[in-house]
């Protein structure tokens, strides 16, 4: 049987955007390893973007580890940066936390981690993330 190429482009489109959408919603729910450095100073490090799944879920993080001695504060930002959680501070190894946001469902948002003015060697932060 031969279908039609005009509903056969159609049910490959559908198919497409389906699998897209599930993607979408998928990706928010994993958790994601993340790895960065944050510069001394003061300075500001983040991971990559993942896109929200859940409006106003908690992000979560779970086994942190940060370089040396040393502490961050960790924040979730929306792509743009035109909303963002409070801080979480003081945060060091082993740490397990969620960030009280209000960023929507689809939103793009990534974690911002800073670092204290009176830090004199960049750190390196670790752990693994989901934005929900």
């Amino acid at each position: 049987m031969k279908i039609p190429a005009p509903k056969l482009i159609a049910a490959m489109m559908l198919g497409i955007v389906l699998c897209g959408g599930m993607g979408a919603a998928h990706a928010g729910n994993s958790y994601k390893s993340f790895s960065t450095t944050v510069p001394r100073v003061n300075g500001s490090g983040y991971t990559g973007y993942q896109t929200k799944a859940i409006n106003d879920a908690n992000v979560q993080m779970s086994s942190l580890v940060v370089g040396g001695s040393h502490r961050v504060d960790a924040r979730a930002q929306s792509g743009g940066a035109s909303a963002s959680s409070g801080w979480k501070r003081n945060l060091g190894d082993g740490k397990n936390i969620n960030i009280k946001n209000s960023i929507k469902k689809g939103d793009s948002l990534r974690l911002q981690f800073s670092n204290k003015v009176t830090t004199l060697q960049d750190v390196q932060v670790e752990g693994k993330w989901r934005s929900q």
